[in-house]
């Protein structure tokens, strides 16, 4: 156990699944643990001092459907104390923390190779005083022409074959897809937004900010309580459009592997 943990260690407490989807020990105005993760924590959960950490297995945090510990919270020794105490209880190979975390980690619980991402959520009711775009249409999940879109952004990692998708759209012209973007919801209501591409030589003419409207306008009819996205910290073109969208960005968070798994 490392010296600078030690602190964090005494207030530690094992907390249950349910007090936590409910706001009871979670730091809720953190929209990554509300909104994605509270729905599908598994035991054991921890908790100290206003933080959370947990064992995530999604495989699109982690590669391969590897586990890694996830820490909410800004204290860098409340977090190591948290990410030790986790690894006498369950494995992991990689840490997810918020990005001004990591550096004040030791060298053994700080990822590595570290990726920065964010999350940013809307409340749908905006959807209220916007008008339909009629240019954006409702896409068929069987249609070949999402996928082959999707070729063109590395980060687009859901897909036509994905059946928690409850809404595929696009915007097309003379045929072609010139835009897509989909939505999944998550177990606590909110929809996911995923998979926004725009075609590359039509960049730049804000099609993909009627794409998310419409997504917005969509959750809005579904009754969702937020709409969510998680997006990779560096892409400023995205960030520009989820801005002028009007959706606020929450916390960056960074993820990686250990240099020797835990537990």
């Amino acid at each position: 156990m490392s010296a600078t943990s030690h602190a964090g260690l005494a207030s530690i407490r094992v907390v249950s699944v349910a007090d936590v989807a409910a706001g009871g020990d979670s730091v809720i105005d953190d929209a990554y643990l509300r909104w994605r993760a509270a729905g599908e924590l598994t035991e054991p959960v921890l908790a100290a001092d206003g933080h959370v950490a947990w064992r995530w297995t999604r495989d699109v945090d982690a590669p391969d459907g590897e586990a890694w510990a996830t820490v909410v919270g800004d204290d860098a020794i409340v977090v190591a104390g948290l990410i030790e105490r986790l690894g006498t209880m369950t494995t992991f190979s990689g840490v997810t923390v918020r990005s001004g975390v990591a550096a004040g980690l030791p060298e053994g619980l700080r990822p590595q190779d570290a990726v920065p991402w964010c999350s940013w959520t809307i409340d749908p009711a905006v959807a209220g005083g916007w008008a339909a775009d009629v240019d954006v249409r409702e896409l068929d999940r069987s249609d070949p022409r999402i996928d082959a879109l999707l070729d063109h952004s590395p980060s687009a990692y859901v897909r036509s074959d994905d059946l928690t998708v409850t809404h595929w759209v696009g915007i097309e012209e003379g045929g072609q897809l010139l835009a897509v973007g989909a939505g999944h919801p998550e177990p606590s209501g909110a929809l996911h937004l995923v998979s926004i591409c725009t075609a590359p030589e039509r960049r730049g003419q804000r099609l993909a900010d009627r794409i998310v409207r419409a997504l917005v306008r969509l959750a809005a009819l579904d009754r969702a309580p937020a709409v969510y996205l998680e997006m990779y910290a560096g892409n400023e073109a995205a960030r520009r459009v989820y801005r002028r969208v009007g959706f606020a960005e929450h916390p960056t968070y960074v993820s990686g592997a250990l240099l020797v798994a835990a537990g």
